[in-house]
């Protein structure tokens, strides 16, 4: 079987926010609990005509904070110091100002209550020892009639109504502030703000400082009268917040509030206006986040070298929480400047990156949310060091590894526009379904088209301490004739004890072939195949099929085969782990 390597397609992600919704779910609890005095205890409403008030009881707080957003029309309170249910509570009280009230754990610290409101309310708080209440009244404010000058220079003003009746002024064609539409979206390095807007004459985009903000000013010759100011949260990242209002009698301005100087970049399409918000402070390295493994890519960077035996050319420190781990190398290694990379997901709050004049020596902070082991791995294929997060397992949980081979643009075996990296990770996502459903705990090496280094596969299983390491692969061969399925296993030495590797390769072996009817091409022993000889717990390498014989082709190329495929690797799976335990009584 033929095996090419790849270069691994560089995907940030990051956090996902829009400005339509607001961000309910609860930041992972990572410190005492004396970040809280208080909590929620209930919230009423009570309604009368036009005017209804929402009490809600709060047996302690800090302090209270309100924000108004639009699209759909809300009412925000965070409660500080205040702790509430991690799940989203709904209060359905469909009153004639209020559709439903809605609270939630914003974020440590902080409780967050919003109101969905039926239209646009004036609301005032009021704050008492046990309870905060909204006092909110249906609002008469409609967009005020423009004057302008009559065309015979007389300088009397008429209402829109008395234009519109004689033809000079189309209401349609008024600028309204409601109209506008704001998304935010959190791309790692990179922040993106799509404003949707209605027609505008020009834009100019600029950046204020103390405190950091960048301004958009949008010139509309005829803007709807109106007050209202909209706001809305987007929390601790390279952007905290956006604002606008009308500023001036043919100005909107956009404010959006960083936590930084930023570099950005504007990209005018038919109907919205795009900021790209870089920190331009570091540079080649990216955040991956989109399934088990959780990754840095460092472009250029050579901190290790070696295969069996890794060189390090870097050092490693935690701080006495073992939340904080500072990586130190020599400069020369990695191009990456200096910058903090603010993640704040549910692994990290920042990174770090100090690269100082006075040291010869590049330091990474990792700012974590909980203790992890760092896998440090220089990449030669691609000219990269991938930086992964892992949290070992605990000899109870019985972690099984999932390897889908190759990946990227390494393909493995193609035959007639067959690739076997689709195949593999295809049959991998299945397999790893259906052991979920079982309650047994996974880690997948990729769920996705991306590289992984064959060393850097067996170091991740061995630091997770994975009890099982599977990899699935597709044979092919010239002899076109030649089909059927195999799986390969480390050979056992002959004063092995316990459950060994070509133990396990047999029960799958035996499980793919009573499921798939294929041709039995036995267990085989391979003792230079690096998944194999390199990682330290039971592991087996299955061969499913054969791309390059006809009948086992048409067979992988359909979806009832390779689910079939993944319940016997399941079934062999559950078995082995069965064995296990028996074995160790």
């Amino acid at each position: 079987m033929r095996r090419y390597i790849s270069v691994v397609a560089l995907i940030t992600a990051i956090i996902f926010f829009s400005a339509s919704s607001i961000a309910m779910a609860a930041s992972q609890q990572s410190s005492t609990q004396s970040a809280y005095i208080g909590k929620i205890t209930n919230i009423k409403l009570n309604a009368e005509e036009n005017v209804e008030q929402v009490i809600i009881f709060v047996d302690n707080y800090a302090e209270y904070r309100t924000l108004r957003l639009p699209s759909p029309d809300r009412i925000v309170v965070d409660l500080v110091g205040v702790k509430t249910s991690q799940v989203q509570q709904t209060i359905n009280v469909s009153s004639k100002l209020i559709k439903n009230i809605r609270y939630a754990q914003f974020e440590e610290g902080t409780a967050r209550v919003v109101i969905d409101t039926k239209q646009y309310l004036d609301f005032t708080v009021e704050s008492r020892k046990n309870c905060v209440i909204l006092h909110l009244k249906a609002t008469n404010n409609k967009d005020q009639s423009a004057s302008d000058k009559d065309k015979s220079g007389s300088g009397s003003s008429r209402s829109d109504e008395d234009l519109l009746d004689r033809g000079v002024v189309n209401r349609k064609d008024y600028f309204k502030l409601e109209n506008m539409k704001l998304n935010y979206f959190g791309k790692g390095s990179v922040d993106e703000v799509h404003i949707k807007t209605e027609k505008y004459d020009s834009y100019k985009v600029y950046a204020l400082s103390n405190p950091d903000r960048l301004v958009v000013d949008f010139y509309i010759d005829r803007i709807s009268d109106s007050n209202k100011d909209y706001k809305f949260e987007v929390g601790n990242g390279l952007v905290k917040s956006i604002r606008y209002a009308r500023f001036d009698s043919n100005i909107v301005r956009v404010v959006i509030d960083v936590s930084s100087a930023v570099k950005y970049k504007v990209q005018e399409e038919k109907d919205k206006l795009i900021l790209k918000i870089d920190n331009p402070n570091f540079k080649n390295i990216l955040y991956h986040n989109n399934g088990d493994r959780v990754y840095f890519t460092l472009a250029g960077a050579k901190l290790t070298e070696g295969t069996e035996t890794l060189k390090k050319y870097y050092t490693g420190q935690f701080d006495d929480s073992g939340t904080k781990y500072t990586l130190t190398f020599p400069s020369k290694l990695a191009d990456l400047k200096s910058g903090v990379i603010r993640v704040n997901d549910d692994l990290l709050d920042s990174v770090e990156i100090i690269k100082s004049n006075d040291s010869p020596n590049t330091s990474i902070i990792f700012n974590a949310k909980d203790k992890f082991h760092y896998e440090v791995f220089t990449r030669k294929e691609t000219n990269e060091t991938a930086i992964t997060l892992l949290k070992p397992a605990s000899k109870s949980d019985k972690l099984v590894v999932i390897d889908a081979g190759h990946g990227g643009h390494d393909p493995g075996a193609v035959y007639k526009s067959v690739r076997e990296k689709d195949l593999n990770l295809d049959i991998a996502l299945r397999l790893n379904k259906l052991l979920k459903e079982k309650n047994i705990k996974t880690y997948m090496i990729r769920e996705d088209d991306s590289f992984v280094s064959l060393y850097e596969r067996a170091y991740i299983a061995n630091n997770l301490n994975a009890s099982l390491f599977l990899s699935i692969h597709n044979n092919a061969m010239g002899n076109t004739s030649y089909g059927g399925t195999m799986t390969l296993c480390y050979p056992a030495a002959s004063n092995s004890k316990g459950f060994t590797g070509q133990a396990f390769a047999q029960i799958v072996q035996e499980n793919l072939i009573k499921k798939l009817g294929t041709v039995d091409r036995k267990v085989i022993d391979r003792p230079n195949l690096v998944v194999l000889k390199a990682t330290k717990m039971p592991a087996a390498l299955a061969e499913i099929a054969f791309i390059t014989n006809d009948t086992d082709r048409n067979n992988l190329q359909n979806a009832t085969f390779r689910q079939k495929a993944a319940q016997a690797l399941c079934d062999a799976i559950i078995q082995s782990l069965e064995k296990m335990d028996n074995v160790s009584k």
